[in-house]
């Protein structure tokens, strides 16, 4: 490499600027011969010769040879003796002739590995994500026939972890309860959150379980001990059906869907209220509230994800859109509020969409 030709280069451009970057540069005549190197380039040579072999990363010409005959300004980005640089190529031109070309390589091995670092933990993330999706989704209950119940139920989160959880639990021969429970957020500590409810509810003892407000006010009081932070909380709609008498128990966290009741085209919203469960609420009194159940009458639980998406006109579903398909929609409701769901979406869905259907058996 030759340095000794700078009379020839100081006439093209003010070398002394080029002396001081940092980046490596050189320039090339037009017939590619290199007529200055700055000397950070003769640095990096000094301890990479292998850079300039025959078969080095230096030596390949062809993006300067492209230049030097079209005029064009190329960036690329080149791997050199394990450090990464972004290397641009400029044409020198005189009175509309190229008579030469630049070439100015920045290391960017720090922020390439960086780069590279972050696809990789999001990678692993996403698999992660993927592998605690199905999880979750494990969690939920089979569709079919409970002791009481026929039971089926629509899930769609608006991402790949849900906060939504939902489950059919038989009691004893008597009791079949009943929930759905709304973490906040979409995230893993919401997901997160929707395994402490399912878990929970599967390991407090019966007796309790029989009573929807004791079992409430003994998640609540589960939940408080985790210590988790204040902005971390559910709702929670819990109901316990006694098949003997047909009457059915329910209690509710701060969960703003009242459960539609169908009896042949009238139906019922099953209004109670309650605060979210969560430390700062803790502990909180629920109370129970009741309604008679005969053979045929049809139960809807829901998420606020169904009621408050939006159409192109950023009307939302709403209770009563909801109300209307299950007044008018026969047994196999779910697939209705599916199809009406896809035509009324307009834009991205923001808020994870769960109902769940169960009729009452003789």
């Amino acid at each position: 490499m030759n340095q000794g030709v700078r009379p020839v280069a100081s006439e093209l451009l003010n070398i002394s600027v080029l002396d001081d970057l940092a980046d490596l540069v050189r320039i090339a005549s037009f017939q590619k011969e290199i007529i200055y190197v700055n000397p950070a380039y003769s640095r990096f040579v000094a301890e990479h010769p292998e850079t300039i072999a025959p078969a080095g990363g230096l030596r390949d010409f062809r993006i300067l040879e492209r230049t030097l005959h079209t005029g064009e300004i190329i960036q690329r980005e080149e791997a050199l003796e394990g450090q990464y640089f972004s290397v641009k190529t400029s044409p020198l031109k005189r009175g509309g002739r190229i008579y030469g070309a630049v070439e100015v390589f920045r290391n960017t091995t720090v922020e390439k590995r960086l780069q590279m670092d972050m696809v990789q933990k999001n990678e692993q993330h996403w698999t992660e994500m993927i592998a605690a999706s199905r999880m979750q989704r494990a969690l939920l209950p089979e569709k079919g026939y409970r002791e009481g119940f026929t039971f089926d139920y629509f899930y769609r989160p608006a991402e790949v972890l849900s906060g939504d959880i939902f489950d059919v639990i038989e009691i004893n021969d008597k009791y079949t309860a009943v929930y759905v429970a709304d973490s906040v957020g979409h995230g893993f500590a919401s997901s997160m959150t929707t395994v402490f409810i399912s878990q929970t509810l599967r390991n407090i003892p019966k007796a309790i379980l029989i009573s929807p407000a004791h079992t409430l006010m003994e998640v609540s009081r589960r939940f408080a001990k985790l210590n988790l932070p204040m902005d971390i909380y559910f709702t929670c709609f819990y109901g316990v059906y006694h098949r003997p008498s047909g009457k059915f128990y329910y209690t509710n966290a701060g969960h703003n869907c009242p459960p539609l009741v169908k009896r042949d085209t009238d139906i019922c919203a099953l209004e109670s209220k309650g605060m979210p469960i969560s430390r700062i609420l803790a502990p909180f009194s629920y109370e129970n509230h009741q309604v008679k159940l005969v053979a045929g009458d049809e139960l809807l639980l829901y998420t606020d994800g169904i009621i408050e998406c939006r159409n192109e006109e950023n009307e939302q579903f709403s209770v009563e859109g909801l109300t209307e398909l299950f007044r008018e929609a026969d047994e196999d409701v779910l697939n209705v509020l599916h199809e009406t769901l896809t035509r009324f979406v307009h834009r991205e869905v923001l808020d994870d969409m769960t109902a769940l259907w169960l009729k009452v058996e003789e």
